[in-house]
């Protein structure tokens, strides 16, 4: 496909487009967000692989969460004449195919987080597949969680249910995870593990209280530990209506 460099209106980002599609309208904090909230319900993950194409605002939240180790992969290589803000953290970023970088073996994740990328028509047939959830399945923890977004204004809901209905192949529990009620950019979170959530209000209030620039970020759209709990849908039975 063919990259450019655009400029969003509305938040005045520079973003990758790929053949014409870019991420119009989700904000930094938004990006933000997308990192924060799926390591907050893990509680305690310390090694983080991070997929995201954005500016690096995903690598400094995920760093915010108190992680000690963490991979960030970007799907598409940025041209080294453009300006973009220092790397956060210890590690360069790594440009590459997710299938490939999760068919090497390494040390298992705590999570593994992928945001919205521009891919959108064949994101679901390369990332939303049994063969790989399956291989995410393997690189993770047993404790560990994957949360893989999808950006509603992109993806066609079928495609959705077909993401779904794969993640429950692959894992004994899928979860859905919204960003926030009101945002402009609705996007929800495929959420997996092989251990059930359990999610204690109270506990995410402390979490938030001990990282605080979690604890702003979320605070500024309203969001406490009892809200966070309540973004999540973890009915199985609704989940395989909808799926």
């Amino acid at each position: 496909g063919t990259l450019a460099s655009v400029r969003d209106p509305a938040t005045g980002q520079q973003l990758l487009a790929l053949d014409g599609r870019a991420p119009f309208g989700r904000s930094a904090p938004q990006v933000r967000r997308m990192a924060h909230l799926p390591l907050l319900l893990h509680g305690d993950a310390e090694r983080v692989l991070l997929v995201s194409a954005d500016r690096g605002e995903s690598a400094a939240a995920a760093w915010a969460s108190g992680c000690t180790t963490l991979h960030w992969l970007q799907p598409f290589a940025r041209p080294p004449e453009w300006d973009f803000p220092p790397v956060s953290g210890h590690d360069p970023p790594t440009t590459g195919s997710e299938r490939q970088f999760l068919a090497v073996e390494r040390e298992p994740y705590d999570a593994i987080v992928l945001l919205p990328d521009p891919r959108a028509a064949t994101r679901g047939a390369l990332l939303g597949t049994v063969e790989f959830f399956r291989l995410a399945h393997a690189r993770l923890q047993p404790d560990g969680l994957l949360c893989q977004w999808w950006d509603l204004a992109d993806t066609d809901i079928s495609d959705v249910k077909s993401v779904l209905a794969a993640a429950q192949h692959a894992f004994p529990f899928v979860h859905l995870l919204t960003d926030h009620p009101r945002t402009r950019r609705a996007c929800v979170g495929v959420l997996c593990s092989s251990r059930p959530l359990l999610l204690d209000p109270a506990d995410l209030d402390a979490d938030l209280a001990g990282h605080v620039p979690v604890g702003d970020d979320l605070a500024a759209v309203g969001l406490d530990g009892f809200a966070v709990a309540s973004l999540l849908a973890m009915d199985r039975g609704l989940l395989e209506l909808f799926a």
